[in-house]
């Protein structure tokens, strides 16, 4: 189980480990206060064959059942301490936090099946394959997914875009970020939001 520390540990699920790096305790979401580490389950797992086949069949969460058990039963379970930029990615602005981080640490990069303008000004940031840039547009501090279209004159900065986005000619997208799919109008400006996958805005309200 990889583990990292975080200030306040109480949405999460802690661990206790020994000098070994075995986990002595594993407490899920504990009450503000009562947390024994500040150690938290990143959400990396490795297990063992043997061990999936004791997972009951249906939806279960490994941590509020299994991973407790495990611990009380005295079964090794070790914990990883990772260091390095992690999010709990689980709402769109988080995910959208930790792509940002991850370009100021320097890994922008253009795949070669992407087009991007001679006219166009792209800086630090990355976009995938079949991703499209049109002359004029700016993109700045943002992740393009696989086949995004950013028209004509568009502004796309710090923002994520998700696969088969499209940015109509004059759009803006500020610190965003947009679902698989979605459609962003010619000349509509969407700042500091969350667009579904598969939805028309045009500046008023989401279709």
């Amino acid at each position: 189980m990889a583990l990292y520390e975080v200030d306040d540990p109480s949405m999460f699920g802690v661990a206790v480990t020994d000098e070994a790096g075995l986990i002595t305790q594993f407490v899920e979401k504990p009450a503000a206060g009562t947390a024994p580490s500040r150690a938290v389950n990143a959400g990396v797992w490795i297990f063992e064959p043997q061990l999936v086949g004791e997972i009951p069949p249906g939806a279960v969460r490994v941590e509020e059942t299994l991973f407790p058990s495990l611990v009380e039963a005295g079964r090794r379970v070790l914990g990883y301490r990772f260091e390095g930029p992690w999010e709990d990615v689980g709402a769109p602005e988080r995910y959208r936090r930790l792509n940002m981080l991850l370009l100021d640490r320097g890994v922008p990069g253009i795949d070669m099946k992407a087009v991007i303008s001679h006219s166009a000004d792209v800086e630090q940031s990355v976009a995938g394959a079949r991703s499209s840039v049109a002359d004029g547009a700016e993109v700045k501090g943002s992740v393009l997914w696989e086949g995004v279209s950013v028209g004509r004159g568009a502004r796309v900065v710090d923002s994520v875009l998700a696969d088969g986005v499209v940015v109509g000619e004059g759009a803006a997208v500020i610190r965003s970020f947009v679902g698989s799919g979605a459609w962003i109008a010619p000349g509509a400006t969407v700042c500091e939001a969350s667009i579904a996958a598969e939805t028309r805005y045009d500046g008023v309200d989401e279709r």
